[in-house]
């Protein structure tokens, strides 16, 4: 097992406001990491109001757009 040491700040929103996801992981980008806090938490939630999944240019996760389907571990 490797077992690596990575230091992220994330912005995890719990209330999505969506029938099919209750939470989003955002990793903050290093340069920004020491950015306000509140300025971080509403660019997170305007990015995931303007996140657009409908799937009108194909599958989002097909279309080079970085968007990855994963399932959790977690119990």
């Amino acid at each position: 097992m490797l077992l690596r040491g990575v230091n992220r700040q994330i912005i995890e929103i719990n209330e999505t406001d969506d029938i099919y996801f209750e939470k989003a992981v955002l990793y903050v980008r290093p340069e920004y990491a020491d950015g306000q806090t509140a300025e971080l938490q509403e660019s997170a939630h305007d990015f995931l109001k303007n996140l657009d999944l409908s799937g009108d240019a194909g599958l989002p996760w097909e279309s080079g757009s970085g968007i990855k389907m994963a399932k959790s571990t977690d119990a």
